[in-house]
Protein backbone atom coordinates (compact mmCIF):
# COMPACT_ATOMS: atom_id res chain seq x y z
CA UNK A 1 0.00 0.00 0.00
CA UNK A 2 2.92 2.43 0.64
CA UNK A 3 3.83 2.60 -2.83
CA UNK A 4 -0.23 3.19 -3.81
CA UNK A 5 -0.87 7.46 -3.64
CA UNK A 6 -3.13 7.63 -0.73
CA UNK A 7 -6.71 8.94 -0.88
CA UNK A 8 -7.26 10.42 2.28
CA UNK A 9 -4.86 12.16 5.26
CA UNK A 10 -5.25 10.95 8.99
CA UNK A 11 -4.66 13.42 11.64
CA UNK A 12 -4.29 11.00 14.67
CA UNK A 13 -4.14 13.16 17.77
CA UNK A 14 -2.58 12.23 21.13
CA UNK A 15 -1.43 13.42 24.65
CA UNK A 16 0.29 10.53 25.19
CA UNK A 17 -1.78 8.93 28.08
CA UNK A 18 -3.82 5.95 28.12
CA UNK A 19 -6.95 7.50 26.46
CA UNK A 20 -5.56 8.17 23.29
CA UNK A 21 -4.27 4.28 23.62
CA UNK A 22 -6.61 3.29 20.72
CA UNK A 23 -6.23 6.32 18.06
CA UNK A 24 -3.80 4.60 16.49
CA UNK A 25 -4.29 1.30 15.99
CA UNK A 26 -8.01 2.05 15.24
CA UNK A 27 -6.54 4.53 12.53
CA UNK A 28 -4.80 1.76 11.00
CA UNK A 29 -7.51 -0.18 10.33
CA UNK A 30 -9.22 2.77 8.73
CA UNK A 31 -6.32 3.64 6.76
CA UNK A 32 -6.33 0.25 5.46
CA UNK A 33 -10.16 -0.04 4.71
CA UNK A 34 -9.97 3.51 2.53
CA UNK A 35 -6.51 3.60 1.62
CA UNK A 36 -5.11 6.61 3.59
CA UNK A 37 -2.00 8.09 4.92
CA UNK A 38 -1.52 8.64 8.68
CA UNK A 39 -0.21 11.68 10.59
CA UNK A 40 0.71 10.94 13.96
CA UNK A 41 0.82 14.67 15.95
CA UNK A 42 1.46 14.59 19.69
CA UNK A 43 1.27 17.55 22.02
CA UNK A 44 2.03 18.30 25.61
CA UNK A 45 1.15 21.66 27.44
CA UNK A 46 3.62 23.42 28.59
CA UNK A 47 4.63 22.88 32.73
CA UNK A 48 6.09 24.97 35.50
CA UNK A 49 9.42 26.32 34.43
CA UNK A 50 11.72 27.84 36.59
CA UNK A 51 10.29 31.41 38.25
CA UNK A 52 13.89 32.59 37.96
CA UNK A 53 15.69 30.83 35.20
CA UNK A 54 17.15 33.12 32.06
CA UNK A 55 15.11 33.26 28.60
CA UNK A 56 18.02 31.09 27.09
CA UNK A 57 17.73 28.77 29.96
CA UNK A 58 13.96 28.57 29.13
CA UNK A 59 14.23 27.95 25.40
CA UNK A 60 16.92 25.22 26.23
CA UNK A 61 14.52 23.47 29.25
CA UNK A 62 11.80 23.28 26.19
CA UNK A 63 13.83 21.85 23.74
CA UNK A 64 15.22 19.26 26.13
CA UNK A 65 10.95 18.47 26.66
CA UNK A 66 9.95 18.05 23.34
CA UNK A 67 13.46 15.84 22.41
CA UNK A 68 11.62 13.67 25.17
CA UNK A 69 8.25 14.00 23.33
CA UNK A 70 9.66 12.78 20.26
CA UNK A 71 11.54 10.00 21.20
CA UNK A 72 8.44 8.47 23.19
CA UNK A 73 6.54 9.27 19.89
CA UNK A 74 8.96 7.54 18.09
CA UNK A 75 9.40 4.44 20.28
CA UNK A 76 5.39 4.50 19.63
CA UNK A 77 5.26 4.95 16.24
CA UNK A 78 8.20 2.97 14.53
CA UNK A 79 7.10 -0.10 15.53
CA UNK A 80 3.80 0.58 13.70
CA UNK A 81 5.81 1.85 10.87
CA UNK A 82 8.01 -1.46 10.84
CA UNK A 83 4.90 -4.17 10.64
CA UNK A 84 2.10 -2.24 9.08
CA UNK A 85 2.19 -1.54 5.14
CA UNK A 86 0.56 2.37 5.95
CA UNK A 87 2.50 5.66 5.06
CA UNK A 88 2.96 7.24 8.43
CA UNK A 89 4.46 10.21 9.57
CA UNK A 90 4.85 12.33 12.83
CA UNK A 91 5.89 14.81 15.34
CA UNK A 92 5.32 16.08 18.56
CA UNK A 93 4.55 19.69 20.06
CA UNK A 94 5.01 20.94 23.28
CA UNK A 95 2.42 23.56 23.81
CA UNK A 96 -1.26 24.81 24.30
CA UNK A 97 -2.84 21.54 22.82
CA UNK A 98 -5.88 23.38 21.62
CA UNK A 99 -3.83 26.27 20.02
CA UNK A 100 -1.46 23.42 18.62
CA UNK A 101 -3.81 21.25 17.12
CA UNK A 102 -5.76 23.89 15.68
CA UNK A 103 -2.56 25.51 13.84
CA UNK A 104 -1.49 21.44 12.94
CA UNK A 105 -5.20 21.21 11.05
CA UNK A 106 -5.24 24.25 9.50
CA UNK A 107 -1.78 24.32 8.20
CA UNK A 108 -2.08 20.17 7.00
CA UNK A 109 -5.59 20.28 6.24
CA UNK A 110 -6.42 16.51 7.06
CA UNK A 111 -9.79 14.72 5.72
CA UNK A 112 -10.13 12.69 8.96
CA UNK A 113 -8.69 13.79 12.27
CA UNK A 114 -8.96 11.09 15.14
CA UNK A 115 -9.59 12.11 18.78
CA UNK A 116 -8.60 9.51 21.62
CA UNK A 117 -10.72 7.16 23.32
CA UNK A 118 -13.11 8.82 25.74
CA UNK A 119 -13.20 5.90 27.90
CA UNK A 120 -16.13 6.24 30.79
CA UNK A 121 -17.37 9.61 29.26
CA UNK A 122 -20.35 10.91 30.85
CA UNK A 123 -22.83 12.77 29.37
CA UNK A 124 -20.47 16.17 29.21
CA UNK A 125 -18.12 14.46 27.02
CA UNK A 126 -18.94 16.58 24.20
CA UNK A 127 -17.91 19.62 26.36
CA UNK A 128 -14.31 19.01 25.72
CA UNK A 129 -12.26 22.21 24.74
CA UNK A 130 -10.46 20.07 22.04
CA UNK A 131 -13.54 18.18 20.55
CA UNK A 132 -15.57 21.02 19.92
CA UNK A 133 -12.08 23.03 18.41
CA UNK A 134 -11.73 20.13 16.27
CA UNK A 135 -15.34 19.94 15.44
CA UNK A 136 -15.78 24.03 14.43
CA UNK A 137 -12.37 24.41 12.70
CA UNK A 138 -12.29 20.98 10.66
CA UNK A 139 -14.43 20.61 7.91
CA UNK A 140 -13.41 17.06 6.89
CA UNK A 141 -14.39 13.68 8.87
CA UNK A 142 -14.03 12.88 12.75
CA UNK A 143 -13.44 9.76 14.65
CA UNK A 144 -13.81 9.74 18.18
CA UNK A 145 -12.36 5.89 19.44
CA UNK A 146 -13.59 4.06 21.92
CA UNK A 147 -12.82 0.83 23.69
CA UNK A 148 -14.51 -1.38 20.66
CA UNK A 149 -12.52 -1.85 17.99
CA UNK A 150 -12.76 -2.69 14.09
CA UNK A 151 -12.73 -6.50 13.11
CA UNK A 152 -9.57 -7.04 11.79
CA UNK A 153 -10.89 -9.17 8.51
CA UNK A 154 -12.05 -7.23 5.51
CA UNK A 155 -15.76 -6.71 4.66
CA UNK A 156 -16.52 -7.46 7.81
CA UNK A 157 -17.45 -4.26 8.95
CA UNK A 158 -20.92 -3.29 10.73
CA UNK A 159 -21.95 0.60 9.86
CA UNK A 160 -24.61 2.13 12.25
CA UNK A 161 -26.09 5.82 11.52
CA UNK A 162 -28.01 7.93 14.08
CA UNK A 163 -30.67 10.08 12.52
CA UNK A 164 -30.12 9.76 8.65
CA UNK A 165 -28.54 7.13 6.28
CA UNK A 166 -24.69 8.79 5.44
CA UNK A 167 -24.10 7.76 1.81
CA UNK A 168 -22.85 10.88 -0.23
CA UNK A 169 -19.57 10.95 0.98
CA UNK A 170 -16.78 9.80 -0.65
CA UNK A 171 -14.96 8.68 2.32
CA UNK A 172 -18.39 6.81 3.34
CA UNK A 173 -18.58 5.58 -0.05
CA UNK A 174 -15.21 3.64 0.14
CA UNK A 175 -16.59 1.89 3.47
CA UNK A 176 -19.59 0.67 2.25
CA UNK A 177 -17.73 -1.29 -0.29
CA UNK A 178 -15.93 -2.46 2.72
CA UNK A 179 -19.24 -3.06 5.01
CA UNK A 180 -20.80 -6.43 5.60
CA UNK A 181 -24.65 -7.12 4.93
CA UNK A 182 -27.41 -5.12 6.18
CA UNK A 183 -26.66 -1.09 7.73
CA UNK A 184 -28.52 -0.12 10.78
CA UNK A 185 -30.29 3.16 11.40
CA UNK A 186 -31.24 4.55 14.34
CA UNK A 187 -33.79 7.01 14.64
CA UNK A 188 -34.75 8.95 18.50
CA UNK A 189 -37.07 10.94 18.52
CA UNK A 190 -40.11 12.46 21.37
CA UNK A 191 -43.14 10.17 19.56
CA UNK A 192 -44.60 6.64 21.35
CA UNK A 193 -42.63 4.41 18.03
CA UNK A 194 -40.32 2.57 20.48
CA UNK A 195 -38.91 -0.88 19.20
CA UNK A 196 -40.60 -0.05 15.53
CA UNK A 197 -38.58 -1.22 12.86
CA UNK A 198 -38.49 -0.83 9.00
CA UNK A 199 -36.24 -2.92 6.24
CA UNK A 200 -35.16 -2.89 3.38
CA UNK A 201 -32.46 -4.86 1.46
CA UNK A 202 -29.66 -2.59 2.77
CA UNK A 203 -31.09 -0.63 6.02
CA UNK A 204 -32.97 -2.08 8.89
CA UNK A 205 -34.21 1.32 10.67
CA UNK A 206 -35.16 1.24 14.62
CA UNK A 207 -36.82 3.49 16.44
CA UNK A 208 -36.26 4.75 19.72
CA UNK A 209 -38.08 7.27 21.84
CA UNK A 210 -36.15 9.64 23.81
CA UNK A 211 -38.74 10.59 26.42
CA UNK A 212 -37.86 7.16 28.08
CA UNK A 213 -34.93 7.18 29.84
CA UNK A 214 -33.41 3.86 28.60
CA UNK A 215 -30.41 5.23 27.83
CA UNK A 216 -28.67 2.27 28.80
CA UNK A 217 -30.85 -0.48 27.22
CA UNK A 218 -30.55 1.80 23.31
CA UNK A 219 -27.01 1.84 23.73
CA UNK A 220 -26.58 -1.76 24.56
CA UNK A 221 -28.98 -2.69 22.09
CA UNK A 222 -26.44 -0.67 19.38
CA UNK A 223 -23.17 -2.94 21.02
CA UNK A 224 -24.78 -6.07 20.09
CA UNK A 225 -26.26 -5.21 16.69
CA UNK A 226 -23.00 -6.12 15.44
CA UNK A 227 -22.13 -2.33 14.70
CA UNK A 228 -18.45 -1.30 14.91
CA UNK A 229 -18.84 2.12 13.63
CA UNK A 230 -21.61 4.55 14.24
CA UNK A 231 -21.96 7.33 11.68
CA UNK A 232 -23.41 10.81 12.66
CA UNK A 233 -24.20 14.29 11.41
CA UNK A 234 -22.32 16.98 12.48
CA UNK A 235 -25.44 19.05 12.85
CA UNK A 236 -27.38 16.40 15.41
CA UNK A 237 -24.40 16.50 17.59
CA UNK A 238 -24.78 19.71 20.20
CA UNK A 239 -22.12 23.12 20.45
CA UNK A 240 -22.04 24.34 24.02
CA UNK A 241 -24.74 27.20 23.70
CA UNK A 242 -27.47 25.17 21.51
CA UNK A 243 -28.10 21.80 23.33
CA UNK A 244 -32.14 21.34 22.68
CA UNK A 245 -33.59 18.31 24.69
CA UNK A 246 -33.61 15.56 21.83
CA UNK A 247 -29.61 16.49 21.66
CA UNK A 248 -29.12 15.99 25.05
CA UNK A 249 -30.77 12.70 25.22
CA UNK A 250 -29.08 11.94 22.38
CA UNK A 251 -25.62 12.36 24.10
CA UNK A 252 -26.28 10.38 27.13
CA UNK A 253 -27.10 7.30 24.74
CA UNK A 254 -23.48 8.01 22.71
CA UNK A 255 -22.00 8.22 25.84
CA UNK A 256 -23.36 4.89 27.09
CA UNK A 257 -22.04 2.95 23.77
CA UNK A 258 -18.28 1.82 23.46
CA UNK A 259 -18.55 1.76 19.55
CA UNK A 260 -16.44 4.42 17.77
CA UNK A 261 -18.19 7.30 16.43
CA UNK A 262 -17.44 8.87 13.16
CA UNK A 263 -19.00 12.45 12.81
CA UNK A 264 -19.27 13.47 8.96
CA UNK A 265 -19.41 17.29 8.19
CA UNK A 266 -23.30 18.41 7.35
Amino acid sequence: MKDLKPKYRILVLTNFTRSSSHTLPMAIELAKLVQGAIDVFGVKPVKELPSESSQVRVLRDLKKRKEVLQLKLKTRVEKFIQTQDIPMIYNAKIGHPVDAVREHIKLTKPDLVVLGNYHGMNSFWYRTTLLQTVLKCHRGVTLITRSKRFPSKQKALGLGFIGQFVDSHPMMQTLLKNAKGTHRLFQFSTQANVCKSEHTNELVTYYFETNLENYANYSKYIENDNVHLLCIKKQLLPLKNCLTQQKRNLIKILSLTETPIMVFPN
